[in-house]
Parts: C-alpha cells; structure tokens; sequence
C-alpha cells in the first residue's frame, strides 16, 4: 500500500486504528518509515497510524 492508500482507507474507515507493518519487505521498501510518516502528517491523520520500529510491539486494544 501506498501513502495515498493508507490515507483512503482512512477516509473509509475513520474510527479504526490502522497499523503499517513489514515496511522493509521487498514490495514496500521504496517507501520508508519516516517518509510515510511525513507524508500522513501532511494529511492530518498520523494519530490513526501505527508505524511500529523493527522488533516494536504495538498493543491494538
């Protein structure tokens, strides 16, 4: 998923949490960490977004 798909998902679905997760795998490893928080902080959005660090747990309660 892109930046731009994140953000749309969060439109459709604005009361859910939503996790980004393997960001180093091959597929999204264009993209990093810090430029997707860059980018959804543009859109207002980053406190509906977990990026978790490499070997970060994240509780979804």
């Amino acid at each position: 998923m892109t930046d731009q798909d994140i953000a749309e998902l969060a439109g459709y679905a604005p009361y859910t949490q939503i996790m980004a997760v393997h960001m180093k795998s091959i597929n999204h490893c264009l993209l990093t960490r810090e430029q997707l928080k860059d980018r959804l902080s543009s859109k207002k959005i980053t406190n509906r977004i977990i990026i978790p660090s490499d070997g970060e747990w994240a509780d979804m309660r």
